[in-house]
């Protein structure tokens, strides 16, 4: 049997943690009969195979410091990591509204299957990171469709004529929703990703932007609102597309987690920057 005779379990189709990672070690024992409980228990660092065994029989629940190494091991990051996470959490639940929340995140996260990104070739006109925040604001709550209120919500300079200018490319390009009998704005729930490692003017201006905006926020913004963190390594050059890769594995794992389509307090910005220091 090949692995293209059945296709391997996918973590998105599955509501319990425990039938995904059964159905995981069949399809795996079915395509290599040498792999067994006690192979995938040492790939995931246990000596016997005891524990994962109560685990597939529900007399154990999974260790959530044993997520990383499960990630490794099903080779998967960003949605279906956050997915798996949620299932874990949901599993370790201690009651009703635990187990509730869990299950929205899961949903949402499923829902959102591939965080519905478009990757866009060209960044032009997404080029002022303003435009993404008055698109977020419409998922804020307590929106309006006023683009008054949006001048005044908005941190940093944005004028009425600039909010009405943005609403309006927004509206045109579908990434915003007009109703008239509403009295807000709909987001359509879809991120936006420049294609990898292209060159682009306006590229650079939106993290010009982008990281003027964060210089800011040190003098503006208190430490309970804001997070900054900076750190240097010695690295081999040759691990350079590995790095870029994590964060970008990061970034859309950071995003699935903790986006909220709706009814959100605030907007936050997140930058993640790698560069080097040496000639």
């Amino acid at each position: 049997m090949t692995k293209n005779d059945h296709p391997s379990p996918q973590v998105l189709r599955y509501n319990d943690l425990v039938p995904f990672l059964q159905d995981t070690l069949n399809y795996r024992s079915q395509v290599n009969p040498r792999y067994s409980l006690r192979a995938w228990s040492a790939e995931l660092g246990w000596k016997e195979p005891t524990s994962l065994s109560l685990i597939l029989k529900r007399k154990r629940k999974l260790p959530l410091e044993l997520l990383p190494r499960l990630r490794k091991s099903l080779k998967i990051s960003g949605t279906e990591a956050s997915y798996l996470r949620s299932l874990a959490y949901l599993q370790q639940a201690k009651n009703a509204d635990e187990r509730e929340r869990w299950v929205r995140n899961a949903d949402r996260i499923r829902r959102r299957g591939s965080l519905n990104v478009q990757e866009i070739s060209s960044f032009e006109q997404w080029a002022d990171p303003r435009l993404t925040a008055v698109r977020l604001a419409a998922g804020l709550q307590g929106s309006k469709k006023d683009v008054h209120w949006l001048s005044k919500r908005l941190r940093g300079k944005l004028t009425v004529d600039e909010a009405r200018a943005m609403v309006s490319l927004l509206v045109r390009s579908g990434r915003l929703r007009e109703d008239e009998k509403s009295d807000r704005w709909t987001m359509v729930e879809e991120h936006l990703w420049s294609k990898v490692d292209m060159p682009s003017t306006a590229i650079r201006r939106f993290h010009r932007q982008s990281l003027e905006a964060a210089i800011a926020s040190i003098e503006e913004q208190s430490l309970d609102e804001r997070e900054f963190a900076s750190y240097m390594l010695n690295v081999n050059l040759d691990k350079i597309p590995a790095m870029k890769k994590r964060i970008r594995d990061f970034a859309k794992d950071f995003v699935s987690e903790f986006a909220v389509s709706e009814d959100s307090d605030a907007i936050y910005q997140i930058n993640l920057n790698l560069f080097s220091r040496t000639t």
